[in-house]
């Protein structure tokens, strides 16, 4: 969509009408023959006749340029904006509409028709949107980049994630190696003992095993355990400990029965893997071995919370010592493991750690106490491989595939640029970032969007400020808040320091040849840095997602925004387009992220980032009452999938609805402040009939076009944290007087429902 698109108004101006070949064909369907047809004519003409037609031909000169002075002071009086961007921009808006449909009716249809109409998910995807066909153009960029000859000059870092690139995209090379990387890497870890002759239950520790996990693979399956800065008091730096990630996408997989057809799709993949791994197994031992593992892991899945249950971070965070947790917690040795993982005569029993989940701490050590050493190493060396096995030969890639077709819809596995290129910029997110801000993004874009952000902010300030159901000291502290919250645009300014993105890597041996290795080094390289920031002060800096991501974040225990670089692009924001397209699009982006700090978990933060509760009892009240306004709202919204109707879950989504409604509202009054400032309208879009206000209002709807398949509209239906793009569209607008009013929506229609939910 980002696109600049030939519109109908370009067609017309461009397309010469007789420029016809030999094969046109006139009105009526007959060939057309003028050229001819003329000849035949001039050679019976008089001079009288020769006379008339000059007169005709000059009267109808002064009809013709009549026609235009007319069409030109039309054209100004009702304010076209026809330069080039506003004429592409306007044939983008309407390619992707469905002029047929009624705004009032269906503003969804409305804004994406004629997207959804002409656009189809690829094979090796779930879903398209058009966060996603941004992100690919911008994968394009990067492929470009990576691609480019290493030069004697230039940067270590640079050199290095080239060299990742080129060793992941010789895909004759991984399959060489087959799966001897891995092989050895798990014995390295302690040994598979499904796989392995060689187990010895007497000699492995889980303590010991999962310090080596954390410390080469990056990743503990047992438990989370990373380094964060103490929520409570934001100066200082703790260990953090927590429910881990499952192998399938949602802890309530785990809970279902295993006939079910998700469930059997996974355990269907573990056995695979291991048949792949050691073909001469018995399918039934292979069967027993992984069911076992299976179990393991829904025990954890059973202990662990519900995303329900960890909703009101004040109830369930939790500040204790190790020596605490290891009598609370016996089953798991705390102290010795934490020691592995640091490597660190400093840390002592009485050092303090946090957590969001002490309970499963608890609930795990109980588990691993009575679960067989065999089985707890077959589940982890599962999980090692699941992870490990996209950097390994196509032929295990296929049994991942298959267990993708039933939980996600996909078809196909992505091109393997497409891959090495996302997996450059996850695992070597400086210097691709580096490489990125510096050849393709518009340094101009990043002052823009400050501004945007400062106006935006006044808006909300003033809401906050006018609010009637928050008590003084309350709405202090929000507008103190508010002021406080840091934006960081386009991308973190160590990215332009080159000696500071070659250190991230000093220690990072890449070669051009061993990609499996590569990866192992980078997984070594991140949990290092972990350890190394438990003495020092932790600014979160380094956790910020790459620079050519099309996405924005809100960080709540710093207070503060990001907004990288490749959403600082086409539909969300371009600086040739009218405001009223940037301020629809990534003023809502800047509105949304905003209002996080001020949704159900964000409320929970001060503006230092610290989680601290400062609203009144009275205040959380009345909030509780307009929040539930949203909650049941949304969870009236329904889509059929596979003959069966599934209901949005209102509470899950609360915090995304909470900030789609704050933006778009604040955003919109930010347009219309600027449009103040200025003295008068901005010129309209040709082609559209669209007034700026309404304008708006399109370009929001656009920004979340989108379509899914069956798979992944159920998964997102019953676990994600964010609607359904079109649910957000509906959601935001039909909550909207403004919209209703620039689209002269009829009161009670489905659009303008009399009943509408507002917070901020």
């Amino acid at each position: 969509m980002g696109d600049e698109k030939e519109t109908e108004y370009m067609s017309v101006a461009v397309e010469e009408p007789g420029k016809k070949t030999a094969n046109s064909t006139n009105s009526r369907g007959k060939p057309a023959s003028i050229r001819a047809h003329g000849v035949k004519c001039v050679k019976r003409r008089t001079t009288l006749e020769k006379f008339l037609i000059f007169l005709l031909f000059i009267v109808l000169l002064f009809v013709l340029l009549l026609i235009i002075v007319l069409v030109t002071k039309s054209r100004k009086g009702s304010n076209l904006c026809l330069s080039t961007h506003c004429v592409s921009a306007a044939g983008a808006l309407i390619e992707n509409m469905d002029l047929e449909a009624d705004p009032c009716q269906d503003f969804y249809q409305f804004s994406c028709g004629g997207w959804m109409k002409k656009t189809t998910i690829p094979e090796e995807e779930n879903k398209v949107t058009v966060l996603g066909q941004q992100q690919d153009k911008l994968l394009v960029l990067t492929r470009g980049l990576l691609e480019e000859a290493t030069l004697p000059n230039e940067n270590e870092a640079e050199s290095k994630v080239k060299h990742l690139y080129e060793a992941c995209i010789d895909e004759a090379a991984v399959i060489e190696t087959d799966v001897e990387p891995l092989l050895r890497f798990v014995e390295e870890l302690g040994g598979w003992p499904i796989i392995s002759e060689t187990f010895d239950k007497d000699a492995w520790v889980l303590e010991e095993v999962m310090a080596q996990i954390r410390q080469l693979h990056n990743v503990n399956y047992i438990f989370k355990q990373n380094t964060m800065r103490d929520i409570t008091k934001s100066s200082q730096t703790l260990i953090f400990l927590d429910q881990p990630e499952l192998g399938m996408k949602s802890r309530e997989y785990f809970l279902r029965d295993k006939s079910d057809k998700l469930v059997q799709a996974y355990i269907t993949y573990m056995n695979s893997i291991v048949k792949e791994l050691r073909p001469d197994l018995n399918d039934t031992y292979i069967a027993e071995e992984m069911n076992a593992a299976y179990d393991f892991e829904r025990e954890i899945a059973n202990a662990s919370l519900a995303k329900a249950e960890r909703r009101d971070l004040l109830k369930i965070y939790n500040k204790t010592t190790l020596q605490n947790l290891g009598a609370m917690a016996p089953g798991i040795n705390w102290f010795r493991y934490l020691n592995l993982v640091f490597n660190d005569d400093s840390l002592l029993e009485t050092d303090l750690f946090n957590t969001f989940d002490l309970q499963y701490l608890i609930n795990i050590a109980d588990i691993v106490t009575r679960t067989p050493k065999r089985v707890m190493a077959n589940f982890l060396m599962w999980r090692v491989t699941m992870k490990s096995m996209s950097y390994l030969c196509p032929r295990l890639l296929h049994h991942r595939l298959e267990y993708r077709k039933v939980v996600d819809g996909e078809r196909a596995d992505e091109p393997r640029w497409k891959t090495c290129v996302q997996r450059c910029t996850v695992l070597m997110s400086s210097s691709v970032g580096a490489m990125f801000i510096r050849k393709h993004f518009d340094e101009q874009s990043k002052i823009e969007a400050r501004k945007m952000v400062q106006h935006i902010r006044e808006v909300l300030l003033d809401i906050l400020e006018g609010t009637d159901w928050m008590d003084d000291d309350t709405k202090q502290e929000a507008i103190a808040k508010a002021t406080a919250t840091y934006d960081l645009i386009g991308y973190d300014e160590n990215l332009k320091n080159n000696a500071s993105v070659d250190k991230e890597f000093e220690d990072v041996n890449i070669t051009r040849h061993h990609h499996f290795q590569n990866i192992v080094e980078l997984w070594k390289s991140m949990a290092k840095w972990m350890v190394t920031q438990r003495k020092i002060y932790f600014d979160g800096r380094q956790d910020l997602d790459s620079p050519v991501k099309v996405n924005a974040y809100y960080q709540n225990n710093y207070n503060r925004m990001y907004f990288p670089a490749g959403i600082l692009q086409p539909p969300f924001y371009f600086r040739h387009n009218l405001k009223a397209m940037n301020y629809g699009g990534i003023g809502m982006v800047i509105g949304h992220e905003l209002t996080h700090g001020f949704d159900n978990k964000g409320r929970l933060f001060d503006k230092d980032g610290t989680l601290r509760a400062w609203f009144s009892s009275e205040s959380v009240e009345a909030f509780n009452e307009k929040k539930q306004c949203l909650i049941d709202q949304y969870s009236n919204f329904s889509s059929v999938v596979d003959g069966v109707r599934i209901h949005l879950d209102g509470a899950l989504t609360q915090g995304e609805n909470i900030a789609d409604n704050g933006g778009l509202k604040q955003s919109f009054e930010a347009y219309r402040r600027w449009v103040k400032r200025r003295g008068e309208e901005e010129p309209e879009l040709p082609g559209l009939g669209l007034s700026n206000d309404q304008l708006f209002f399109l370009n929001f709807g656009q920004i979340w076009c989108s379509l899914y398949r069956p798979e992944a509209l159920k998964e997102i239906l019953a676990n994600s944290a964010h609607p359904p793009q079109y649910f957000r569209v509906l959601g935001a607008i039909t909550n909207s007087p403004s919209f209703a009013k620039a689209y002269k929506c009829p009161a009670g229609s489905p659009m303008n429902p009399e009943k509408k939910c507002t917070m901020w």
